[in-house]
């Protein structure tokens, strides 16, 4: 009987130290306040990056701008090549009949035609290619924080970025592109659950930001 009541002391003694006696113990207030484990689960969606750089409002007005600022570069360029190919073929059909002067004459002009478009060239990325680099910066930012203000809106805890070749690739090609992508590292999509894409909602979100900011009608 002794040994009995030593043994059943000792369970209780340990009982109480452990979290579960502490349970046992505690008054059905305190259990009712304790605090519960928080419930596991990431909410995650993907969006398409290419889409949204490629297919919003804002990109489409962009790019008619561009072309506007770009046609005069490339009308010139354009000039230059057609009189670099007509001194060429003049050269040719003068062929052994060319005399010296003629050669370096053709020559001299194809030379500066060439050195005109390299500095058309230059000229073109300094005044047009800086500003694509500004905008696409700008772009890239609003892109992130309104990938952001979705998550916070739609419960999202992750939302990962995909993309994929436009135009899409010849199949094996296409298994050779994703196959080394997972072989560097990166995160590629072979299947792609409804309600994961997130995509269009995002897209949606940016589109109706920059008509509000703009003035540009609903549709």
């Amino acid at each position: 009987m002794k040994y009995f009541c030593m043994t059943l002391g000792l369970a209780l003694t340990v009982l109480a130290l452990t979290s579960l006696g502490r349970n046992l113990w505690a008054q059905p207030d305190q259990l009712a306040q304790a605090p519960r484990p928080a419930q596991a689960g990431v909410k995650i969606g993907v969006v398409h990056m290419g889409v949204l750089f490629r297919n919003q409002e804002r990109v489409k007005i962009l790019k008619a701008d561009l072309d506007v600022r770009v046609k005069p570069f490339e009308d010139k360029r354009a000039e230059l090549d057609k009189r670099i190919s007509a001194y060429n073929k003049q050269m040719i059909e003068l062929g052994d009949k060319m005399t010296e002067e003629q050669r370096f004459e053709g020559q001299k002009r194809i030379f500066d035609c060439n050195r005109e478009r390299q500095e058309l060239d230059a000229k073109c990325h300094k005044e047009i290619g800086e500003h694509l680099g500004e905008e696409m910066v700008a772009l890239d930012k609003e892109i992130r924080q309104t990938i952001k203000v979705y998550a916070e809106a739609n419960g999202y805890q992750l939302i990962l970025a995909y993309g994929d070749p436009d135009p899409a690739l010849p199949p094996m090609e296409e298994i050779q592109r994703r196959m080394t992508a997972i072989d560097l590292g990166h995160l590629t999509f072979t299947t792609l659950v409804g309600g994961v894409d997130v995509t269009a909602g995002v897209l949606n979100l940016l589109d109706t930001s920059y008509r509000a900011g703009n003035g540009l009608p609903g549709r």
